[in-house]
Parts: C-alpha cells; structure tokens; sequence
C-alpha cells in the first residue's frame, strides 16, 4: 500500500473500514460457497 505512506488519520481510518468491510464481504462469500457445496 505504498499510496497510504503519507496518509493522515482521516484517510487511515477509511482504509481500515474498507479493509473490514472487504475481509467481511470476503467471509460470507466463503460461507456460502460452502454451503453450495453440501449435499442434502
């Protein structure tokens, strides 16, 4: 992330609650592929 080497808080704090938001979104997609997969 070498755009965030000058950040100030403001733009870190957005980073952050993107990078949450991206990690959540990523565990979801990974519960429901799963569960796709299961037979009844």
């Amino acid at each position: 992330m070498p755009e965030t080497v000058g950040a100030d808080i403001i733009s870190v704090s957005d980073l952050t609650d993107k990078l949450f938001a991206d990690a959540y979104e990523a565990i979801l997609d990974a519960i429901i592929h799963h569960d796709s997969g299961l037979v009844d």
